[in-house]
């Protein structure tokens, strides 16, 4: 969002946008997020913010710990695998290819007649 101009959004994403500065600016003062602190950081701003946003983002974010969140870069996402794993899983894979497919018994089964000449 960093290329686009403020000025060109309407009016939900400004609201969204301008919710997600304050509930940073508060989160790294170590402050509660509370719809009051949003509205209030958004109009010192000289921006508005439709009620409805504040209040959605106070209720998810308040009381969670997000700068744990945020350090942890997506990682719940499918991050890296820490190094030390590779290993381990490199002695899994081997296991895997030692094992040999176990080939299934084939059943004759009869049809009837059909093909016997």
């Amino acid at each position: 969002m960093a290329a686009v101009d403020p000025k060109t959004l309407d009016a939900s994403k400004l609201s969204e946008l301008a919710c997600t500065y304050a509930s940073l600016v508060l989160l790294d003062d170590n402050n509660d997020i509370t719809q009051e602190k949003l509205e209030a950081i958004i109009s010192a701003a000289g921006l508005k913010a439709d009620k409805h946003f504040t209040q959605v983002f106070a209720k998810s974010l308040n009381g969670k710990d997000l700068g744990a969140k945020l350090n942890a870069g997506g990682a719940g996402a499918g991050g890296a695998q820490p190094a030390a794993s590779a290993p381990a899983a490199a002695e899994k894979k081997a296991e895997v290819k030692k094992e040999e497919p176990k080939k299934e018994e084939e059943e004759e089964v009869g049809v009837g007649g059909l093909f016997d000449f």
